[in-house]
């Protein structure tokens, strides 16, 4: 009897081995799917490797928060709202660790593929990032950091509580201003700007 309780847990005894023996490097990451904190290894073998980025589409405004996460793209996005919505699959907690040391006799070619670097800065190609010392690119020019698409078919509450957008704009409310497209604001009117 005892033998046979054995044999049914040696299954799991030889799992939980196999996993403490098997431990590496990790690093936390985030999961936009669930929120949840969990542990991932640091550099996955090439077959576990999963899409960094999936289009996605958001049915919400993202609150305007700071509180940075680093997107398994190189990208820091202001909140993990801000990353789901650009459809990254992980992220860590904290800034991205954007610029290395710049290389000060760098020549690169002469061909625009334009990339958008960490820092938030278009350069020509991926040489010109790398000669900046830019850790992370996308390829592609960067998003305007301020405005993004406007929303169609956005309704607001007819509430007047302004606010300034990054654009310099000022606008009914915080509603208002997302779905102009303004990625953040500042509560109260500009001082001297233009209204919505």
């Amino acid at each position: 009897m005892k033998q046979r309780k054995f044999l049914n847990f040696l299954p799991l005894v030889i799992l939980f081995l196999a996993l403490v023996s098997c431990q590496k490097d990790y690093e936390t990451v985030v999961t936009p799917k669930s929120d949840a904190v969990m542990q991932t290894e640091a550099e996955a073998p090439e077959s576990l490797i999963t899409p960094c980025v999936v289009p996605t589409a958001c049915f919400a405004p993202c609150p305007t928060y700071y509180a940075p996460v680093c997107g398994c793209d190189g990208v820091t996005y202001n909140n993990s709202c801000e990353a789901i919505c650009a459809g990254v699959q992980s992220y860590t907690k904290g800034a991205c660790n954007c610029k290395g040391r710049a290389q000060p006799n760098c020549i690169c070619p002469l061909y625009y593929a334009p990339v958008c670097g960490c820092d938030g800065v278009t350069y020509n190609n991926a040489c010109e990032a790398n000669c900046a010392g830019v850790n992370h690119y996308v390829n592609g020019p960067c998003p305007d950091k301020c405005k993004g698409k406007p929303k169609p078919n956005c309704l607001c509450p007819a509430v007047y509580d302004p606010v300034c957008g990054c654009d310099g704009v000022t606008y009914s409310n915080g509603c208002e201003a997302t779905c102009a497209g303004v990625k953040y604001y500042t509560n109260g009117a500009c001082g001297g700007g233009t209204s919505s």
